[in-house]
């Protein structure tokens, strides 16, 4: 699980990450899945796309 990270992390496996210098929590099974490097973007209707860059084939 992924979501904005305006706060600590609630979870022992919890995870702060900055993408973009936007804060993230994430949980442990979420970044061994698909890493800790992401890209931030907009799709065409101006909808944030958060792309994983080292994510598991």
């Amino acid at each position: 699980m992924l979501g904005l990270g305006m706060d600590e992390p609630e979870e022992d496996d919890d995870e702060q990450i900055e993408v973009n210098d936007v804060p993230f929590i994430a949980d442990e099974d979420f970044l061994l899945k698909y890493g800790h490097k992401f890209e931030l973007s907009f799709s065409e209707k101006k909808e944030v796309v958060l792309t994983a860059l080292e994510a598991e084939a």
